[in-house]
């Protein structure tokens, strides 16, 4: 088995469409907290930037972890080009 970066650098291993139930979960949130300060989301496990993208746009503040350098550079690339405002950091998924 690969590990993440070397998926990562194929790209027909990057799904680009967000799951539609982590759409509607996000809709969900924009509408309960209509307070963009109080949107804060945690993408963990962010890959190449879906769903951080989608929170993005409906006016959450992203935060993107991942043990993947390039899954992280990817999902930056992403927001970057939609002037959508994260922070990040790489992180182990291991206890």
């Amino acid at each position: 088995m690969s590990d993440w970066n070397t998926l990562f650098h194929d790209k027909k291993n990057i799904e680009m469409a967000p799951e539609p139930e982590v759409v509607k979960f996000i809709e969900l949130l924009a509408r309960k907290f209509p307070n963009e300060k109080e949107r804060r989301v945690w993408d963990l496990g962010c890959g190449a930037g879906r769903h951080s993208v989608v929170m993005g746009k409906l006016g959450c503040e992203v935060f993107i972890s991942d043990n993947s350098n390039k899954a992280i550079e990817l999902t930056k690339e992403k927001l970057d080009d939609n002037k959508i405002f994260y922070t990040d950091a790489l992180s182990s998924m291991e206890n």
